[in-house]
């Protein structure tokens, strides 16, 4: 009320064009009266939208745009509506005060500062006066005001209701609302460019710049690792590691042909995913009755990571763990067995709930022979010594690498005489159970820590086409080549 009091008191006085009341003035009756006019400043600049406000002003309280506004002293008699112009900027001068209460109580919730910051406001003689005319001063000090008002809600509104709250959300929409109106004006056309350039160049750029060459330094220093099967680079990419000297990936240190008898190692394809891994720990009796081996993933290399690739059926016939016929790619959809040399037992899938993620079948290692099953009322004497089909998975190439394979090729036709053979590191592929027909899967969660030593839970789900369940072959060691 105080603030309303001081800027409309003797508003009429003097009834007559002062200062820049001239050029204003004019512009606002042009748009009152549609008189098309050029100036340098846009119609968003510091002339353009508060007097397209001034002239909404005028022409809510009847003026018809007819004074000329050429000179200061020029009266306004017998222009009616010019002084609800004037109105308009005081009223936009008093809003000011509770702008202003509004602030300080946002910020400091102390009513006796608020208070004194709404009377400094309604006193002081400057903002007074450029508030009383047909002046920019009234719209530009209080879209300002407003603008950090409603920064001061949106920093409230997090503290209390948190982010994408609704006070939340009014407040950002008002800060940005204000902001427009204040913005533009602040600058010619010219000059915000240059400047949000400057901000983008200095407060974007230049931040990222330095973030990011950290990074580019970090990998420039650290060039090798510190031995050949180095466990600090184990959870990075294959890719990364083929650039760090010393590391067995370096310069393909491994046999490009992945074949029948030779031994590998999985890794899942997700960012840092962990390497199929087995050792001697079992799952809990509760759960996996019987001591059933464990499957996990590994993130660090270890010797338990390695796998031997068999047929489905026929064992190597050589004592050097080979098949005597000479090597044989793996392609895909070929079905073959995952042999865990260490621990002499293949890979394999139990009807039974994965422990972490339930829907998801439980992975294990089995003897390669173990059929034996005492719900079919067989015995270890008259148990067949052919491998289950539950030891059996199906290769499976992604389609991406599919595709590329063809292109490669660049058969006339689009297609391949054969399956496109599996690759280290670039091949990507699924490994689908040939008895329960379910992925084998990292489930992203870990296991117990003190009965799995918290390694990752690898199951065996029904979702064949997650991420999770695609594969690379990272170390291959080829046994009928030296390159291995």
């Amino acid at each position: 009320m105080a603030g309303v009091m001081t800027r409309l008191y003797r508003i009429t006085e003097p009834n007559a064009v002062i200062w820049d009341e001239t050029h204003f003035g004019k512009m606002l009756s042009w748009y009152i009266n549609g008189t098309y006019f050029f100036d340098v400043h846009p119609p968003g600049g510091k002339v353009g939208n508060f007097d397209l406000l001034l002239a909404l002003f005028g022409w809510a309280g009847g003026y018809n745009g007819s004074h000329p506004f050429t000179a200061p002293g020029l009266s306004f008699e017998g222009y009616s509506g010019v002084m609800v112009i004037r109105v308009g900027c005081a009223l936009l001068g008093a809003a000011l005060v509770p702008v202003a209460f509004g602030c300080v109580w946002t910020m400091t919730r102390r009513l006796p500062s608020a208070v004194l910051a709404g009377v400094l406001v309604v006193a002081e003689i400057g903002t007074l006066l450029l508030t009383k005319y047909i002046l920019l001063d009234a719209p530009l000090m209080f879209f300002m005001m407003a603008a950090f008002f409603s920064l001061c809600r949106l920093q409230h509104a997090t503290l209390r209701q948190g982010a994408f709250s609704g006070p939340w959300w009014t407040s950002l929409g008002a800060t940005g609302l204000f902001l427009g109106c204040v913005s533009v004006p602040m600058y010619p056309q010219l000059s915000l460019g240059a400047h949000v350039i400057a901000r983008v160049l200095c407060l974007i750029v230049v931040p990222a710049a330095v973030y990011l060459g950290c990074f580019a330094a970090h990998d420039i220093l650290l060039y090798k690792t510190f031995s050949a099967h180095g466990s600090e680079e184990a959870a990075l990419s294959p890719e990364y590691q083929m650039t760090l000297q010393g590391n067995v990936l370096h310069n393909g240190s491994y046999s490009p042909q992945v074949v029948y008898g030779g031994l590998i190692t999985l890794r899942n394809d997700r960012l840092a995913g962990p390497y199929l891994h087995s050792h001697n720990l079992t799952y809990p009796e509760k759960h996996a009755p019987g001591k059933k081996q464990q499957v996990t993933g590994y993130r660090a290399k270890d010797h338990n990571n390695l796998f031997r690739i068999l047929y489905p059926i026929d064992d190597p016939d050589s004592p050097a763990q080979v098949y005597s016929d000479g090597p044989e790619s793996v392609r895909d959809g070929d079905y073959v067995r995952l042999f865990h040399p260490l621990t002499n037992t293949s890979l394999a899938v139990a009807p039974l709930s994965a422990f972490v993620v339930r829907k998801h079948k439980l992975t294990l290692q089995q003897p390669p022979a173990e059929n034996y099953n005492p719900l079919l009322g067989n015995t270890p004497d008259d148990m067949s010594h052919e491998p289950p089909s539950s030891h059996n998975w199906k290769i499976v190439v992604a389609e991406e690498d599919k595709i590329l394979h063809k292109i490669l090729l660049q058969h006339p036709h689009g297609t391949t005489e054969n399956n496109p053979a599996l690759e280290p590191l670039r091949t990507r592929f699924s490994l689908i159970n040939l008895e329960f027909g379910c992925a084998l899967t990292w489930s992203l969660e870990k296991l117990g820590a003190k009965w799995a030593e918290g390694q990752e839970e690898i199951t065996c789900s029904k979702n064949l086409k997650a991420p999770e369940a695609l594969w690379r072959i990272e170390a291959n060691h080829n046994p009928y080549n030296n390159h291995s």
